[in-house]
């Protein structure tokens, strides 16, 4: 149960952010450094920043939702590194 509240909080906040980008890539100028010197660079930044965590920001939630994905979007999250991924699978090897 408490990795499923952790995919479900971590969904809102990657799909949140994801949309901040998407919406304003200009933003990670501020925020990362990062910026476009054309507006090929911004669609890429929009594509990168903004869609793809927008898209793990979806997956995310149906492994709260479904339990049979729970195992799956807890390995992502533990196999790209990402801090609260591997909370999740210290929370789901600690309950076999």
């Amino acid at each position: 149960m408490v990795i499923r509240m952790i995919l479900g909080l971590l969904g809102l906040m990657w799909a949140g952010y994801g949309a901040w980008c998407f919406a304003d890539p200009g933003m990670l100028r501020d925020v990362a450094g990062v910026s476009a010197s054309r507006a090929s660079g911004s669609v890429d930044l929009r594509a990168t920043y903004g869609g793809l965590q927008m898209a793990v920001g979806v997956l995310l939630p149906g492994g709260a939702l479904r339990r049979a994905a729970t195992s799956i979007c807890a390995r992502l999250m533990a196999d790209c590194r990402w801090p609260w991924g591997c909370c999740c699978s210290a929370v789901r090897c600690a309950r076999r």
